[in-house]
């Protein structure tokens, strides 16, 4: 069973990182070839007056796919906290929500509605902190470091997709850590050209108000100069997961029931102490334990594997 999927994200104009345009884009891609269940989108408050929520960004996504997408902008923590508990509510069956940016709005949530929480939520992907405890704490961690620890008590599936193997040692893989990073062109080549466009107003900053640009072409100069750009990106296995999905040793992405040698798992852990953001852990040997850690099989493979996976599901755009 495919559950409904909320998607929180920083998803902001001018990009603070835009890595959170690429997973919206995947959460979208998966949804047109019937493999993800997406129903809305929560934008966190930006943290500065310079950003703001990049609802164009989404306009131009439900355009392109020919969906109307429920989203919201955090402005208000009260009127956040009404809105996801009428919104929780109105579900018949738990669902999934993916945490890829701030902690704290979901966390003031559970702290108000513990009860909706257990009811209601089959499983958070909480992407954010380190693997391993580090002298560094990771950016989304150190936002709020009491709301991250507060996501690992909640009475709900916690899969926890550490951005870092180690906060000390940014932007190498490890073996407990989704980062991975790729040239722009390998995963953009294969793309349809309205989401060429779409990534290319993103990466630009380009305020394209007139949606149906998105059908012109791509000016070939700032395409090339996009396609030489480096990007990391984080929270593709917890999107695939959700959507019953994994990757394979050589990259293709398979059903998660598939008997092929898998690039990652998620394992079952147990926390020993969780505090200020600081979470120390060990393996369990329990399937059925509540929470469970992202961890590479193959750190070798990782980055090729991941990269033609995410250019797989990019490219069902067309």
């Amino acid at each position: 069973m495919v559950r409904e999927v909320f998607h929180t994200t920083d998803l902001f104009k001018p990009f603070n990182d835009p890595d959170d345009h690429f997973d919206v884009a995947v959460q979208y891609c998966l949804m047109h070839i019937s493999k993800s269940n997406l129903t809305h989108i929560i934008i966190d408050k930006p943290p500065l007056d310079k950003y703001k929520a990049d609802e164009h960004a989404l306009e131009e996504l439900n355009y392109i796919f020919k969906r109307k997408i429920n989203y919201f902008c955090i402005n208000d923590i009260d009127e956040f906290i009404l809105y996801l508990k009428f919104e929780l509510l109105k579900v018949k069956k738990k669902i999934d929500i993916h945490i890829c940016g701030s902690c704290e709005f979901i966390a003031k949530f559970a702290k108000k509605y513990p009860l909706l929480i257990k009811k209601k939520i089959h499983r958070i992907y909480l992407n954010a902190g380190s693997g391993v405890d580090s002298h560094n704490l990771e950016y989304n961690s150190e936002l709020d470091k009491d709301a991250y620890s507060s996501i690992f008590d909640l009475p709900c599936q916690i899969y926890w997709l550490p951005c870092f193997h180690d906060a000390d040692r940014l932007f190498a893989v490890g073996k407990y850590g989704s980062f991975f990073h790729f040239k722009q062109k390998e995963v953009l080549k294969d793309c349809s050209n309205e989401l060429k466009n779409y990534f290319v107003n993103a990466l630009e900053v380009i305020e394209n108000e007139n949606i149906e640009n998105l059908n012109k072409e791509i000016d070939i100069p700032t395409l090339n100069k996009i396609y030489e750009e480096n990007r990391n990106i984080y929270c593709l296995a917890g999107i695939l997961s959700s959507a019953n999905l994994k990757v394979s040793l050589d990259g293709e992405i398979i059903n998660t029931c598939s008997k092929r040698k898998v690039l990652y798992e998620f394992v079952p852990i147990k926390i020993l102490s969780n505090q200020s953001g600081r979470i120390v852990w060990k393996r369990s040997y329990n399937r059925f334990s509540r929470v469970h850690i992202f961890w590479v099989r193959n750190i070798n493979k990782y980055k090729e594997a991941m990269t033609k996976a995410l250019c797989s599901i990019l490219s069902k755009s067309k």
